[in-house]
Protein backbone atom coordinates (compact mmCIF):
# COMPACT_ATOMS: atom_id res chain seq x y z
CA UNK A 1 0.00 0.00 0.00
CA UNK A 2 1.23 3.77 -1.12
CA UNK A 3 0.42 4.96 2.81
CA UNK A 4 2.73 2.44 4.13
CA UNK A 5 5.28 3.86 1.62
CA UNK A 6 5.02 7.38 2.85
CA UNK A 7 3.22 8.24 -0.38
CA UNK A 8 -0.14 9.72 2.04
CA UNK A 9 -0.78 11.44 -1.10
CA UNK A 10 -1.09 8.86 -3.69
CA UNK A 11 -2.96 6.12 -1.36
CA UNK A 12 -5.76 9.08 -0.43
CA UNK A 13 -6.29 9.38 -4.26
CA UNK A 14 -6.31 5.83 -4.90
CA UNK A 15 -8.51 5.22 -2.58
CA UNK A 16 -11.14 7.96 -2.99
CA UNK A 17 -11.09 6.69 -6.69
CA UNK A 18 -12.01 3.40 -5.56
CA UNK A 19 -14.98 4.57 -3.74
CA UNK A 20 -16.35 6.72 -6.59
CA UNK A 21 -16.53 4.16 -9.16
CA UNK A 22 -19.75 3.05 -10.49
CA UNK A 23 -18.25 -0.34 -11.18
CA UNK A 24 -20.46 -2.88 -8.97
CA UNK A 25 -17.70 -4.34 -7.78
CA UNK A 26 -16.84 -0.80 -5.91
CA UNK A 27 -20.35 0.47 -5.81
CA UNK A 28 -21.20 -2.71 -3.32
CA UNK A 29 -17.52 -2.42 -1.55
CA UNK A 30 -18.12 -3.01 2.61
CA UNK A 31 -18.24 0.40 4.19
CA UNK A 32 -16.69 -1.42 7.07
CA UNK A 33 -13.51 -2.29 4.65
CA UNK A 34 -13.63 1.43 3.86
CA UNK A 35 -13.37 2.60 7.42
CA UNK A 36 -10.66 0.13 7.74
CA UNK A 37 -8.51 1.88 5.25
CA UNK A 38 -9.13 4.71 6.30
CA UNK A 39 -8.18 3.91 9.99
CA UNK A 40 -4.77 2.37 8.65
CA UNK A 41 -4.11 5.99 7.27
CA UNK A 42 -5.06 7.99 10.56
CA UNK A 43 -8.03 9.09 8.99
CA UNK A 44 -10.14 8.45 11.97
CA UNK A 45 -13.04 11.09 11.32
CA UNK A 46 -13.35 9.48 7.67
CA UNK A 47 -13.28 5.89 9.26
CA UNK A 48 -15.93 6.90 11.70
CA UNK A 49 -18.08 8.21 8.99
CA UNK A 50 -17.61 5.11 6.82
CA UNK A 51 -18.67 2.78 9.96
CA UNK A 52 -21.95 4.67 10.59
CA UNK A 53 -22.45 3.99 6.86
CA UNK A 54 -22.14 0.34 7.43
CA UNK A 55 -24.62 0.45 10.03
CA UNK A 56 -26.89 2.10 8.36
CA UNK A 57 -26.67 -0.54 5.62
CA UNK A 58 -26.67 -3.28 8.41
CA UNK A 59 -23.19 -4.62 6.95
CA UNK A 60 -22.86 -8.02 8.66
CA UNK A 61 -18.66 -7.31 8.86
CA UNK A 62 -19.65 -5.41 11.91
CA UNK A 63 -20.26 -8.54 13.50
CA UNK A 64 -16.75 -8.49 14.40
CA UNK A 65 -16.54 -4.58 14.96
CA UNK A 66 -15.49 -4.99 18.64
CA UNK A 67 -12.76 -7.46 18.02
CA UNK A 68 -11.17 -6.89 14.89
CA UNK A 69 -7.97 -5.36 15.39
CA UNK A 70 -8.21 -2.91 12.14
CA UNK A 71 -10.42 -0.84 14.77
CA UNK A 72 -8.08 -1.07 17.93
CA UNK A 73 -7.18 2.90 17.16
CA UNK A 74 -11.02 4.42 17.56
CA UNK A 75 -11.36 2.19 20.92
CA UNK A 76 -12.43 4.62 23.63
CA UNK A 77 -13.70 7.29 20.85
CA UNK A 78 -17.20 7.96 22.18
CA UNK A 79 -18.54 8.11 18.54
CA UNK A 80 -16.88 4.17 18.15
CA UNK A 81 -18.51 3.08 21.66
CA UNK A 82 -21.28 4.41 20.76
CA UNK A 83 -21.80 2.82 17.58
CA UNK A 84 -20.45 -0.47 19.42
CA UNK A 85 -23.49 -0.07 22.00
CA UNK A 86 -25.97 0.17 19.32
CA UNK A 87 -25.04 -3.03 17.46
CA UNK A 88 -25.00 -4.81 20.60
CA UNK A 89 -22.22 -5.28 22.08
CA UNK A 90 -21.49 -4.42 26.02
Amino acid sequence: MYFNTGNEIRSTTILNELLSRNSNFFRNLSSEYAAALYVAMGKNEKALQNLEKAYTKRELELANLKTSPYFQPLHGDSRFEDLLRRIGFK
